[in-house]
């Protein structure tokens, strides 16, 4: 598999399983900490990264996303009754089996009538 398609597969992967929302939540965060810690001290800039009142624009496009994301699983996981529309013709059904006598069938239809060669045949 050449590098193009594992990275495709991989980005896939990431996609399908949500880590995308993780990356971008992660890089909002990198962004308002350096941010905040340019304005004012660490520990200010850590509290205010995290406590939540203090929201940036990607941190706001993330929580949006990943709630119509879980919306759209839920709604995908919806079960619908399976209904057939074609009901089933009598000329499909099967009648039940007769019981088969050996007693009706000709001596041609139990196999081999003749008696094996003796001395029997020699493979060379």
């Amino acid at each position: 598999m050449s590098r193009f398609t594992k990275a495709i597969a991989v980005a896939v992967l990431i996609m399908t399983v949500g880590l995308h929302w993780a990356f971008l939540q992660s890089l909002a965060w990198a962004t308002m900490f350096v941010r905040y810690s340019q304005q004012s001290t660490f520990k200010i800039a850590l509290i205010q990264t995290f406590d939540g009142k203090h929201p940036c624009a990607l941190c706001e496009f993330v929580a949006n996303g990943a709630t119509e994301n879980k919306k759209s699983k839920e709604k995908k996981l919806e079960v619908k009754k399976f209904e057939l529309l074609i009901e089933p013709s009598a000329a499909y059904r099967f009648r039940p089996r007769q019981p088969v006598l050996l007693d009706s069938f000709r001596a041609v239809h139990l196999g081999r009538q003749e008696e094996p060669p003796t001395p029997p045949p020699r493979i060379a």
